[in-house]
């Protein structure tokens, strides 16, 4: 539906800008981020959450424990995390945005949305840890890599920017491993080895259709069709 296109176009393509101006980090990639407001209703998360890495948590996975004693910079409202799953997500996003300029005839727009795609693609591609097999947050205080993970980890996926064999690694050694994400029930918001796993609280631990869906996706672009077979028998019995 051209018309369609047409009036969503302009909200789409700011959005997309949005996180571009406002959510860049000095490494240019994005992290989450939380800005400070003036309380509009009295609700008390109104003034404990704004400009604080729980306030910024909420752009992604919440209470997820990938943030636990995350580092958060005041000035910048920056999260100080390069994370996975939100420039996973942005780099689709501009791809997808991408094909629908060109389907509306808006060249300089599909040239900006691509230019963004590859930049924050090369940054993604650097959040890959070989010894480990998956792709991981980065620390913008110490540059060194997170030590715990979510399905996010998946999202490169949907991107296209992992390689086959770095995508035939996260399925095998993360997704199917019933230590981390594989098992009766899939996909634990949290892998089942990671402490907080027990708490069964929400991000830490809980199954969400979203993110067996995201999964799913990436599956689907990549041919991974065992496994993707096996996440829609598990989603189905959930």
């Amino acid at each position: 539906d051209r018309g369609a296109l047409e009036a969503a176009w302009p909200a789409l393509l700011a959005w997309n800008r949005w996180w571009d101006r406002a959510r860049r980090n000095p490494a240019g990639s994005l992290s989450l981020g939380s800005n400070p407001f003036e309380p509009r209703v009295g609700d008390p998360a109104e003034f404990v959450q704004p400009n604080t890495a729980a306030g910024a948590a909420l752009e992604a996975l919440d209470n997820s424990p990938m943030y636990d004693q995350a580092p958060f910079d005041s000035q910048s409202h920056l999260m100080l995390i390069e994370d996975v799953g939100l420039n996973s997500l942005y780099v689709t996003d501009c791809i997808a945005l991408g094909e629908l300029a060109a389907i509306l005839g808006r060249t300089e727009d599909a040239i900006e949305l691509e230019a963004r795609a590859v930049r924050y693609g090369d940054a993604l591609k650097k959040l890959w840890v070989d010894d480990q097999g998956i792709y991981l947050n980065r620390r913008l205080d110490n540059g060194k890599p997170g030590t715990r993970h979510s399905p996010t980890s998946f999202y490169p996926l949907l991107s296209g920017v992992p390689t086959p064999a770095q995508a035939a690694r996260l399925v095998r050694e993360h997704l199917l491993n019933p230590e981390e994400y594989g098992g009766e029930w899939m996909i634990p918001a949290a892998p089942r080895n990671d402490p907080a796993f027990i708490e069964q609280l929400y991000m830490r631990g809980r199954i969400w259709p979203p993110l067996n869906f995201l999964t799913y996706l990436g599956l689907n672009r990549y041919g991974e069709q065992l496994a993707q077979k096996l996440l829609v028998e598990k989603s189905l019995a959930l």
